[in-house]
């Protein structure tokens, strides 16, 4: 075992050169009057029934107007924004379309003031030669109460009967929302609705309200409003147990004070527990957190489920630990309960569910709040092993649990860590054909489309129970029949990773939570009162802790770096496990790319792999990590070099190379570009760095970095597909020599590209970004030594 060797940049950074090409053009519209007057008609339209639903309920009703705006095509935020701003409107948000060849966005116009809005289309439709970006506008129109109802909430509509719901607010300018949150509190309380809890962030204004029909058909119908819909729900049930004595484990001591802390979000923790509790840093309650007065500082685990999830972020594989007998913690675990014990009698089960009356974001945020102030000395890694069991991803919008998360990451040093969501019901009757179809009940649910998170889906562990060894079930490695896939927001590959959490047998009954699942070990909640440590679970929940694991361990050996390096270390050390079921088994690398659909579905399931803890934590004689910490101005050009040993391909065997990179840009939840920048990278070979500088061209239409004259190594995932997201990663595995001059360098360049966040705007702009190189061969040959030398000797870099 060695350390990771530093990869060297390049002491230029160099900005991309624009090059005609791109953007495209649009036929313009042959009758511009008749545009004008029906516009303008529907604009006055939708001014006047705003005016009137103003004088029924005037104390409550703002008076700015807020419409939609279809574009006939795709147009970027930056165009929407200046042309808004022409008209005297402010740029609110985008909605999904249903045409994907349309673009809809939303314009706030304060105090109803369309009058330049208005003259601009009267003088365009004139005939005079201006203001021709109306040309990609279809129309005008404004927003109905079904564009600001949550598919839940459509499913099952209110009665007269009080029900909590979460209500949102456009993201205005702050007296604007301060007014609104007012106006809106004012209307429900006069209506004997309650508001429990509000939420203020940069990203997403939020009331938990509680309310019925009556009060809802108007409230939909107030300008402010953006979104209702029913609060989040996650179910989770705990399962058998099985017995085990104490007095055969060494739990050792108390972690180093200084050591890695995760932050278990979930239904508490039993801390007595004699295998956990010498990792128990803290625990607390998250309603305690927002209101000490109205609740009690109960933190204990009544459910299970944080207990288990709890073991396997501080012990990683359970399993492993048993053999070993050795449970001595490295880091801690800091407990926030979210999740609280609500019975079915009928069922006889106990579950843990949201608080009706607190939003679980505000929870979240003090939280972390509460212990980043106490203990300011730990790196933070966050586990949420739960979801909101009915809120798929499913649009172009990042769901509001997820974009709350990661506004809060964008901000902090922490490792967010999600599991992937449950099936709650097997319809995959077919296995795994089952898990590739377009179905939004097998989607990843809130919040695991996170961006920033990193999302885990479950794979089947390699040990089973003895009651199942004749039973036909999905092989070691093969996905969790009840796991759930991917993409994520913009096609993002989601999940980022998939590790063990449990299996099923393949003729399923449609019910797969039963008590005889043979699934991963996991601690106990309730040793004390049946006398027994352990218990069997199943579920992407035990999944996402094992993650959470790496990453604290990775932190504990490398407290220097930040973030993005622990995330990029791990996604350099994923891999797609060697056992998978047909059509998953596709060679993502193979000579002859593989089909387009089945490389989706690869990626849709497994991600990018199962994380290898052994070469993320460091490197051998022939697996090199280089990896690098850095900044990139907007549109500006990075380049690291590095020499690959002569022995790499002239050894006989399989060999790699891949690249991994992850940054953390600035979000708007409201955009159509989510990120206000992106970075991609590409790796070049037989030329040097200052020839690729002095060369690349940034093609500005449709923001590709053109490279065409310079010799590359294709990685896949190829460039569009992997860079639609912040953790990025692209390899070539080959038994053959991969052709390249052993007298050049290979340089990996990387490249950013302005979104809203442009660059004669924000000329000082730098983005932080971390990369990692991994160099790779089976055959026992000694690359480490002679990648050093070479690391060594460029020095002047």
């Amino acid at each position: 075992m060695a350390d990771h060797l530093p990869l060297k940049i390049y002491n230029k950074e160099f900005q991309r050169k624009k090059k005609n090409g791109g953007g495209g053009s649009f036929v313009p519209r042959e009758d511009r009057s008749k545009f004008s007057d029906v516009e303008t008609h529907r604009l006055n339209g939708i001014k006047e029934t705003q005016y009137t639903k103003k004088e029924e309920l005037n104390d409550y009703f703002d008076p700015n107007l807020i419409f939609k705006i279809i574009f006939k095509k795709d147009v970027s935020d930056y165009e929407v924004e200046k042309f808004l701003k022409n008209c005297s409107l402010d740029y609110l948000s985008t909605l999904d379309s249903v045409d994907k060849q349309k673009s809809i966005r939303v314009a706030f116009a304060e105090n109803g003031d369309i009058n330049t809005l208005l003259g601009r289309i009267e003088r365009y439709g004139s005939g005079e030669n201006q203001y021709s970006e109306f040309e990609i506008i279809d129309y005008f129109d404004k927003l109905e109460p079904d564009d600001k109802t949550g598919e839940k909430l459509k499913e099952n509509p209110l009665t007269d009967k009080f029900e909590f719901l979460d209500l949102e607010i456009w993201q205005m300018k702050p007296d604007k929302i301060k007014d609104s949150i007012e106006k809106i509190e004012k209307f429900i309380i006069s209506n004997n609705g309650e508001v429990t809890d509000k939420l203020k962030s940069n990203n997403l204004t939020l009331l938990r309200i509680k309310i019925n029909k009556e009060i809802f058909d108007e409230l939909i119908e107030f300008p402010a409003v953006s979104f209702i819909e029913r609060i989040p729900k996650v179910k989770i049930i705990c399962q058998e147990e099985f017995d085990n004595d104490i007095q055969n484990y060494n739990t050792g001591s108390t972690p180093d004070s200084d050591s890695p802390a995760i932050i278990v979000f979930d239904s508490g923790i039993i801390s007595g527990h004699p295998l956990l509790k010498n990792g128990v840093g803290d625990e607390i309650s998250g309603e305690y957190l927002i209101d000490p007065e109205k609740y009690e500082n109960k933190y204990s685990d009544d459910v299970g489920h944080g207990t288990g999830v709890a073991g396997i972020a501080l012990f990683g594989d359970i399993e492993s630990r048993l053999e070993s007998l050795n449970f001595t913690p490295e880091v801690y675990i800091l407990s926030c309960k979210v999740l609280f014990k609500e019975e079915d009698e009928n069922l006889g089960e106990v579950r843990g569910t949201f608080s009706d009356r607190i939003l679980l974001q505000n929870q979240i945020s003090e939280g972390i709040n509460h212990f980043t102030d106490k203990y300011p000395e730990n790196q933070k890694v966050i586990n949420l092993s739960f979801n909101d069991s009915k809120e798929f991803y499913k649009s172009q919008h990042q769901t509001q649990i997820a974009a709350f998360i990661d506004e809060i990451a964008s901000e902090s040093d922490c490792i967010f860590v999600i599991s992937a969501g449950n099936q709650e019901s097997a319809q995959l009757i077919k296995y795994p054909e089952g898990l590739l179809k377009d179905f939004k009940d097998i989607k990843i649910t809130d919040p695991a489309s996170s961006a920033y998170a990193l999302s885990v889906g479950s794979i089947a562990q390699s040990y089973i129970q003895s009651d199942y060894q004749s039973s036909f079930m999905p092989s070691p490695d093969y996905p969790s029949p009840y796991t759930r896939v991917g993409p994520g927001l913009n096609d993002m590959i989601k999940p980022d990773f998939v590790e063990v959490g449990g299996n099923l047998p393949q003729n399923i009954l449609p019910n797969i939570y039963t008590k005889e699942d043979p699934g991963v070990v996991v601690f106990n909640h309730n040793h004390i009162e049946n006398n027994k440590l352990f218990r069997i679970e199943i579920g992407t929940s035990y999944s996402a802790p094992m993650v959470s694991y790496y990453a604290a361990h990775l932190w504990k050996k490398y407290p220097q770096f930040n973030n993005n390096t622990i995330k990029a270390l791990l996604l350099s050390s994923a891999e797609y496990p060697f056992s998978r079921p047909k059509p998953l088994d596709v060679n993502l690398y193979s000579k002859t790319p593989p089909k387009s659909s089945d490389r989706d579905n690869l990626l849709n399931v497994y991600g990018y792999g199962k994380p290898n803890f052994e070469h993320a934590i460091s490197s051998e004689l022939n697996h090199v990590c280089l990896l690098a910490e850095a900044t990139i101005s907007i549109n500006g050009v990075r380049l690291f070099e590095f020499f690959v040993p002569e022995e790499f391909n002239s050894t006989h065997g399989e060999r790699s190379i891949s690249a991994s990179l992850v940054y953390n840009p600035p979000i708007r939840r409201n955009r159509k570009d989510y990120f206000g920048l992106s970075l991609g990278f590409k790796l070049f070979k037989n030329t040097d760095a200052e020839t690729i500088g002095n060369t690349a061209k940034f093609i500005e239409g449709n923001n590709e970095f053109d490279t065409s004259k310079i010799d590359e190594i294709e990685l896949r995932p190829g460039l569009q597909q992997r860079s639609k997201g912040l953790h990025q990663k692209g390899s070539i595995i080959t038994t053959e020599e991969i052709d390249f001059s052993r007298d050049k360098p290979l340089v990996l360049g990387v490249f950013c590209t302005g979104k809203w966040l442009r660059k004669e705007e924000h000329p000082d702009y730098l983005q932080d970004f971390s990369v990692v190189v991994s160099v790779r061969h089976k055959a026992e040959i000694d690359l480490y030594n002679s990648i050093e030398q070479h690391v060594r000797e460029r020095i002047r870099f």
